[in-house]
């Protein structure tokens, strides 16, 4: 009887044990740690990576870095996680967009981009460019409301800060 109990007792252990591992806070340390600073500034670097090779693919584009807007987002419904997302755009006359982003598409694929999906809208003029890295980061340029320019939209992917706290 007394194995039986010392065995019954090895299992309820085991069980909390394993129980223990697998609560909520345990499982969101699958999400890479990175500071909101580091995150901002890969976002940042991408947005600028990516407005200097629009500047190629279309040589009239006029840009006033003073419409960049970049900060946190929360991931998911409640929790730590956050993303970082930057948004710009880039003065551009409509004629122009679908080859400049058809441009832009094939030097941003040298740069290790993978695109998700391209399409031309209906109206004759605009597109929309989606693109993947390898490690998580999205961007998006399409044509705005309108043809007069392109926005572009880069966002990183989720993480958590390493205190843990969310950063916004």
């Amino acid at each position: 009887m007394i194995a039986f109990a010392a065995r019954a007792f090895a299992a309820l252990f085991a069980l909390l044990t394993l129980a223990a591992c697998t609560t909520k806070d345990e499982t969101m340390t699958t999400v890479p740690i990175a500071t909101l600073a580091d995150t901002q500034a890969q976002v940042q670097s991408r947005l600028t990576a990516i407005i200097t090779e629009l500047a190629t693919a279309a040589p009239t584009a006029a840009h006033d870095p003073a419409t960049a807007k970049i900060g946190p987002a929360p991931c998911g419904d409640n929790g730590p996680e956050y993303q970082v997302t930057a948004t710009d755009s880039v003065l551009l006359d409509g004629a122009q967009h679908r080859n400049a982003l058809a441009v832009l598409g094939e030097q941003l694929a040298l740069q290790g981009y993978t695109s998700i999906t391209s399409r031309q809208f209906s109206d004759g003029v605009g597109g929309e460019l989606n693109l993947r890295t390898g490690d998580g980061y999205t961007a998006t340029i399409s044509s705005g409301k309108g043809n007069h320019g392109l926005a572009v939209i880069v966002a990183s992917p989720c993480y958590r800060t390493p205190d843990g706290d969310y950063p916004g």
